[in-house]
């Protein structure tokens, strides 16, 4: 039997109880990480490009520029500003049109073609010769959107290709482009993958537009799509569309602003690229604004400072519907877990299966939300745990596929980055149930689970509810 706390930082709890002083150390450290990797990224591959768009950008029309991009900022200023960041990206003025690190581009001035469902960037003239563009979104974009993405550069000058765009009006409006492989059913790892990373790109690129508005393209068409697009409810609110939707729906038009991310800044794939704890926080926070769950819903520190302890601690086990499921694992023995847990700790009140497939996002937001102890196994059931109130405690059990088994990974990428949840990595090869030893975990409850798990996560709401 294997048993392992992960993390357990509530030895410690005056001093985190003031979240919001946490949360401020970590915004510094995470401005000081993305100041350095874009210093170092473009330093390195854009230096001999940006030197001659500086130049270049120095030649062209103020005026033309300026109304071209909408800036109100004044076109004297920009030798100095291009001067100091040059080793960046190409900016004319203090407005950035394409602006990439690895992995994640913001791209300004954008038009859809419905014609061929592909996506223009237009150029103010006297910057660089579309080539040049074209080399930078190739290596950037073309990546990130997978092998048959449509995107191209052009300059205003080149009629040919821009004419049936010049007298379109530009749309106050932010999109955002992910390509999804088809054959992805995981519906965590759409969400860890993708919709994480857009979020990212949101609070890298700082715009000045609510996240929860962005409209989301998914390139290309598949049978999994409705499974792609809900994960997307979680962060965003309109429904996102194919490109093939875009170009029935709403023809060729103009936007202002579109975000590209690839899923290393996302967390279920994130082991090039490190993960902040202050990510974690904000997305939670987001989310649950999003979905209107407060403090009184789940009680966790709010309990500690008003004396009002949960009237009911909340024990859940999220479940698959095994007929649909990439994977047939599961645990045999929820009831007997139940009946334990029931007759042993009475503070546990409300216990509860769900299968995620059958809710809304708004209701997985909520379970995990009011959830102070959680029995899950690997994969898509731990992928919102970030959610879980500060001072639950997640129970993983690890799983068996085809009789081997599988201990969590994302354990080691990620959930070690949440410091108010304790997570507790348990089961080995003894605990394969002999009914369905291919699928199946029969948890051995006493005193193994008891004293790896649920002793420690009761004990812990006692001592909380106590001062």
């Amino acid at each position: 039997m294997m048993s392992n706390t992960i993390t357990n930082r509530y030895d410690l709890l005056p001093f985190v109880s003031k979240r919001n002083s946490l949360y401020l150390v970590l915004l510094i450290a995470l401005v000081a990480y993305y100041a350095a990797v874009s210093r170092s990224y473009f330093s390195t591959t854009l230096s001999s490009s940006s030197s001659s768009t500086t130049s270049t950008s120095s030649s062209s029309s103020g005026a033309d520029s300026s109304a071209f991009l909408r800036s109100s900022t004044s076109i004297g200023r920009k030798n100095k500003i291009e001067k100091k960041n040059a080793h960046k990206t190409t900016r004319l003025g203090d407005r950035t049109y394409i602006d990439c690190i690895p992995e994640m581009c913001s791209v300004k001035n954008v038009c859809f073609d419905a014609t061929d469902r592909k996506f223009v960037i237009l150029i103010p003239p006297g910057l660089p010769a579309p080539a040049q563009l074209n080399e930078l979104t190739n290596a950037m974009l073309g990546r990130l959107l997978g092998p048959d993405v449509h995107f191209a550069a052009y300059s205003k000058i080149e009629k040919e290709e821009t004419s049936k765009f010049l007298n379109y009006t530009f749309q106050d409006e932010v999109y955002a482009l992910q390509y999804i492989e088809p054959n992805i059913v995981n519906h965590g790892h759409v969400f860890g993958d993708h919709v994480v990373s857009l979020f990212q790109a949101h609070l890298h690129f700082g715009l000045d537009y609510p996240i929860s508005a962005t409209n989301v393209i998914i390139l290309g068409d598949s049978a999994e799509r409705n499974i792609h697009r809900r994960q997307f409810g979680f962060v965003f609110d309109p429904l996102p569309l194919s490109d093939t939707d875009l170009a029935n729906q709403m023809g060729s038009f103009c936007f202002q602003h579109l975000l590209v991310s690839g899923a290393s800044w996302a967390y279920a794939d994130s082991r090039t690229r490190p993960i902040s704890p202050l990510m974690f926080g904000l997305l939670r926070d987001h989310i649950r604004d999003r979905f209107e769950i407060t403090d009184s819903d789940y009680l966790p520190l709010s309990s500690r400072s008003s004396g009002a302890p949960p009237a009911a601690l909340n024990v859940r086990v999220p479940t698959k519907d095994l007929a649909t499921a990439e994977h047939g694992s599961y645990i045999s023995n929820i009831p007997q877990i139940f009946n334990y847990i029931e007759n042993t700790y009475p503070q546990a009140q409300r216990l509860e299966t769900f299968t995620l497939s059958n809710m809304t996002v708004q209701e997985i937001a909520r379970a995990y939300s009011t959830t102070h102890v959680m029995i899950a196994q690997p994969g898509s059931d731990i992928m919102m745990a970030f959610l879980l109130p500060d001072f639950a405690t997640l129970c993983v059990v690890n799983r068996f596929i085809e009789g081997k088994l599988r201990r969590s990974n994302e354990i080691a990428i990620w959930l070690r980055f949440l410091p108010h949840v304790s997570v507790q990595d348990m089961g080995d090869e003894s605990w394969a149930d002999p009914e369905n030893p291919q699928f199946a975990t029969l948890v051995p409850i006493q005193p193994q689970f008891n004293d790896a798990c649920l002793a420690d996560a009761f004990s812990r709401w006692t001592q909380i509810t106590a001062n």
